[in-house]
């Protein structure tokens, strides 16, 4: 039975169909696929706690369909419940180069609007972005945020393509974003700071023979690293393909050559790692990056059922030698 992504041509796109959007444009680029990913985590005080979010704005495009926009939100308790919503039937509603807004209208059984909008108009960009869900048992998650971009953009590959199994795609990371607003938890309202991310991604999109690992990292001390590993599935002498950077707190960015994502503990139920040490020997970095709940697999609990890849999406804490030094994100998907 095909996959969503065979049905709509991604997987076997000529590479003439490429988009060739600027890079850092957080603006729609066109092609095939395209997302808009956020993270970040808060902490919601008494009676929730350290948290974090996920959301993504999915785009595809494909030669027998008609644009078709996908969103996901998780929510994340520490020490708590992951919960999770999804969207079919967004569309963006405006475009212009002072920004742009995509929207996910309400239903009849669900709570909303989603959307995300971006003010584009300041050297550095604005989002805000909305998401709630009701799952089947009555549990209520909701945010809406807005997030400041405080340091440059990190282009991936100098903004040039990258593969992904047998696709190319562009990718640029905007590792920290200051992060204020509004959080529904059940019945309690809370306003709420903390730290986010975001990743700008389009291109053609390989799933069926690409698998990945990926971690987005803040660090107490101002630091980031992003670092993405691709691996051709069913090849078991296929080497990585991994690109990774540090941004200092000063925004400053530069490549890591060396940045290995090792799998440890790995949970013997549903077999995704529940620990990845980042590696890199040249800037002496060995990093344990722990997930906060034992099952962050994506998967929805509030009744959809939109046949979407099932990923690994768990946030973090990372540590070093014991002690606490950051957060962060790690996500694994992609063929067996």
């Amino acid at each position: 039975m095909p996959g969503l992504y065979d049905f709509i041509g991604l997987v076997s796109a000529p590479a003439s169909t490429l988009p060739t959007g600027a890079p850092a444009d957080d603006r729609p680029q066109g092609g095939l696929m395209e997302w808009w990913y956020f993270n970040g985590h808060f902490d919601g005080g008494a009676g929730i706690g350290p948290c974090s979010f996920e959301l993504t704005f999915v785009r595809l495009d494909g030669p027998v369909v008609d644009p078709l926009h996908y969103a996901y939100f998780a929510f994340i308790q520490e020490g708590g419940e992951y919960l999770a919503g999804e969207r079919l039937g967004g569309r963006v509603v405006r475009d212009a180069p002072g920004g742009f807004e995509l929207v996910f209208p309400a239903n009849r059984d669900q709570p909303g609007p989603w959307r995300l909008a971006a003010d584009l108009s300041g050297s550095q960009p604005r989002h805000v972005i909305e998401a709630a869900f009701r799952t089947r048992a009555g549990r209520q998650r909701a945010v809406r945020l807005q997030l400041a971009s405080t340091k440059p953009a990190v282009l991936h590959g100098g903004g040039d393509w990258l593969p992904m199994g047998s696709g190319e795609m562009r990718l640029y990371s905007r590792t920290r974003l200051d992060v204020v607003g509004g959080v529904k938890f059940d019945r309690l309202h809370r306003t709420v700071e903390g730290m986010g991310w975001m990743d700008h991604q389009w291109g053609v999109a390989d799933f069926v023979t690409a698998r990945w690992r990926y971690v987005s990292i803040q660090l107490n001390d101002g630091r980031d690293l992003v670092a993405w590993e691709v691996t051709r599935a069913g090849d078991p002498n296929a080497r990585p393909m991994t690109f990774a950077a540090l941004v200092e707190a000063s925004g400053v960015a530069r490549v890591l050559p060396d940045v290995e994502i090792l799998p440890e503990l790995v949970h013997p139920a549903h077999g995704y790692a529940l620990v990845h040490v980042v590696r890199s020997v040249s800037e002496n970095i060995e990093w344990e990056v722990a997930s906060v709940l034992a099952d962050q697999r994506r998967v929805p609990t509030d009744g959809a059922a939109v046949p979407f890849l099932t990923l690994w999406e768990a946030a973090c804490v990372v540590k070093s030698g014991g002690t606490v030094i950051g957060r962060g994100f790690t996500e694994v998907g992609g063929a067996s």
